[in-house]
């Protein structure tokens, strides 16, 4: 074992940004032998933060299963990145080994072209239904953790944005229809919109986090504008993704019971999920 690759993996885990460092510079196969080894989390973090051109090379190289176990560690549009340029057959194996949650988010990352909203969103936000009651949103909150969330968005039957609800509408009583307090209109960004036509748009003025509908006003995804100018502008497709801090969030606490358990919330098509606490607007 050469002292780069024992370094690195003494790295793994502790000094993700480091490690991410040394295994751009080592050869593809070796780095890829090292992140095959790696606890998969470990191995998610490293990703995020390699050379993408070259984190892209090391899982076309790893095997499919590992590659899964390892992308499921990791956020949808991170994932999607790094899967996009891969083989269709190799695509298809590493997408069937994933988990059916995970899965969907990387499928609808992967619909919408480079250079897009679509790509750069996030899939996991949370939503609820328009008909559903403030105490079973309030229930909900308590039930995730997520309760410092500053909006919800509210979407309707069809799961077109409809809304979003604010922290002074949670006062109202449990049984309030959730209708009755969102506000409405919201500012969206389409999701095939090109990223670069976006960065001025002046909503950023107002909210760091931004709705993004697709087809028919459906909600898909969320784009963050922090996140937004950590992306360079770029004329032509290239890979490349936000660095690490962009992936973290307070929670990975994924709804696979609750949102299916909770009538008034938003299934759509892809399924929501909680954020991070510290948003400042829809």
């Amino acid at each position: 074992m050469s002292a780069d690759v024992s370094l690195v993996e003494s790295f793994l885990g502790r000094h993700p940004s480091d490690a991410a460092d040394i295994l751009s510079e080592l050869p593809p196969a070796s780095a890829t032998r090292v992140l095959v080894r790696a606890d998969p989390a470990d191995a998610a973090d490293v990703l995020s933060l390699m050379s993408p051109d070259r984190a892209a090379e090391c899982v076309s190289m790893m095997p499919a299963g590992s590659v899964a176990r390892v992308l499921e560690n990791a956020p949808p549009r991170i994932a999607a990145t790094l899967l996009r340029h891969a083989r269709a057959p190799f695509l298809k194996s590493v997408l069937e080994a994933m988990t059916y949650m995970k899965r969907s988010r990387i499928e609808a990352q992967l619909r919408y072209p480079p250079l897009s909203v679509g790509e750069s969103m996030d899939t996991e936000f949370p939503a609820v239904r328009s008909h559903g009651s403030l105490g079973r949103l309030r229930h909900a909150m308590k039930e995730s953790g997520w309760v410092h969330a500053p909006y919800v968005y509210v979407v309707d039957e069809h799961s077109s944005l409809a809304g979003v609800v604010g922290l002074g509408g949670l006062d109202a009583p449990d049984d309030t229809p959730v209708r009755n307090v969102m506000i409405s209109p919201v500012e969206s960004l389409y999701a095939f919109t090109r990223l670069d036509s976006v960065r001025d748009h002046p909503a950023w003025a107002k909210h760091d986090r931004l709705p993004v509908t697709s087809t028919g006003n459906v909600l898909v995804g969320t784009l963050r504008h922090r996140d937004l100018r950590r992306r360079p502008r770029r004329t032509e497709e290239g890979s490349g993704f936000p660095m690490a801090d962009a992936l973290m969030t307070v929670s990975e606490l994924y709804w696979e019971g609750l949102w299916k358990a909770i009538d008034g919330f938003a299934g759509g098509g892809e399924p929501p999920g909680p954020d991070a606490a510290e948003e400042e607007g829809p």
